[in-house]
C-alpha cells in the first residue's frame, strides 16, 4: 500500500510541477471535472480500435478535450494511479474551498 500512495504523490507533484496543473488551476474544477476525469482513468471498460482511431466508451465523461485523454497509453496500475491523483486534486480542492468559506464567514 506504502508504494501505491507514494506513487499517487508522485503522480499529483508530476501533474503539478510538471505539467502545469497548479492548484489554483484545479480550483477552477467547480463541478466535478477533476472527478470525472478520475473515474475515466479508473474505469475498466474495453479499449478498442475503429479504422484506425482508438475508442474509449466513458470517454463521454471526460470533461477535458478528449487529445487529453492518454488512458491507452498507461499500464493499469498507472491508470489507477492517476485515477487517484486526480481525486487527490478533487479533494485539496474542495478542502481550499472549505477554508476560504470559513475565513469568509
Amino acid at each position: 500500500m506504502d508504494n501505491f500512495l507514494e506513487n499517487v504523490h508522485q503522480e499529483r507533484q508530476r501533474h503539478i510541477n510538471i505539467e502545469g496543473y497548479k492548484p489554483e488551476d484545479d480550483d477552477k474544477y467547480i463541478n466535478g471535472e477533476l472527478a470525472n476525469a478520475a473515474a475515466c482513468y479508473a474505469a475498466s471498460c474495453p479499449i478498442f480500435k475503429v479504422a484506425n482511431s482508438t475508442i474509449f466508451p466513458i470517454r463521454s465523461l471526460f470533461p477535458w478535450n478528449p487529445t487529453f485523454f492518454k488512458k491507452h497509453k498507461h499500464d493499469r496500475k498507472k491508470q489507477i494511479v492517476i485515477a487517484a491523483s486526480l481525486l487527490m486534486a478533487e479533494y485539496e480542492r474542495l478542502d481550499r474551498e472549505e477554508n476560504k468559506e470559513k475565513i469568509d464567514e
